[in-house]
């Protein structure tokens, strides 16, 4: 990805010396290098208008200024004794899990099925809706939103998981004056998983222009096929833009 940090850095240092506002959002373990590179490129002994932040950096930096959540953050040990204790309360009632909530790793499955359907944004009720549309039955669907539904109460008001977390995050940001008309720089990242895509995409509905960087080539290169998730990744984040009303689009640097 070296080869990628001169044309950024280039950017970088127009907005900067243009008096603006900077946002480089880099991987955890890239901040510190980033911060050394950024002054290099700069060419200034210290800077006060670039921000260089990793994704929980940002999410520190966001929540000491915008305001924290009263709610205590449990992590992944929480959030199983949390499933254990709702497939516990709701063991009366599940139909097709009533066998298998004993084998050992199945409330790790269920954390992480409801996981993935809190960050796509889905409730129990949207699991159950186009059931009750067609009129049809799904003891697998219906068990899994008794469990949603369960776990989600016992978190109510007292707790909170990773995606609420993320949706609190980034719910303070969007209310918050921080950074609005920044110009914003991603670089770094191997490619752009859900979570990375909600949060440039909340920065992207601030920011006056944004730069992503990501080491891919084109379908049709003679080594596309290796880069198909990263190029995956990149439209997925265009079409959340899309859906934003914000213009992206995707340009490949000369090989040279």
């Amino acid at each position: 990805a070296g080869h990628l940090w001169a044309p950024v850095a280039a950017r970088i240092s127009e907005s900067y010396h243009a008096g603006r506002e900077c946002v480089l959002l880099v991987p955890e373990q890239y901040t510190l290098q980033a911060e050394r590179d950024a002054l290099t490129a700069l060419g200034v002994p210290g800077f006060f208008r670039l921000h260089v932040l990793s994704p929980s950096r940002f999410a520190n930096f966001v929540l000491e200024r915008a305001g924290r959540d009263k709610r205590v953050v449990i992590d992944e040990r929480g959030r199983l004794m949390i499933m254990a204790r709702a497939l516990w309360r709701t063991r009366e009632d599940l139909l097709f899990y009533a066998g298998a909530r004993e084998m050992p790793g199945f409330a790790h499955r269920l954390t992480e099925a409801v996981g993935e359907l809190k960050g796509a944004g889905l409730t129990p009720e949207d699991l159950l809706r186009p059931l009750e549309a067609q009129q049809e039955e799904s003891p697998r669907l219906q068990d899994l939103a008794v469990l949603y539904r369960e776990y989600e109460s016992l978190l109510a008001g007292r707790l909170m998981d990773r995606e609420d977390g993320e949706r609190e995050l980034l719910s303070r940001f969007a209310a918050s004056g921080l950074f609005s008309g920044a110009d914003f720089f991603v670089y770094g990242f191997d490619l752009l998983p859900e979570p990375l895509i909600r949060l440039v995409s909340a920065c992207a509905a601030k920011a006056r222009r944004m730069t992503v960087a990501l080491v891919m080539d084109s379908a049709d290169a003679p080594d596309g096929e290796a880069f198909e998730p990263i190029r995956d990744s990149a439209l997925r984040l265009i079409d959340k833009l899309a859906q934003l009303d914000l213009p992206a689009s995707i340009r490949f640097l000369p090989r040279d």
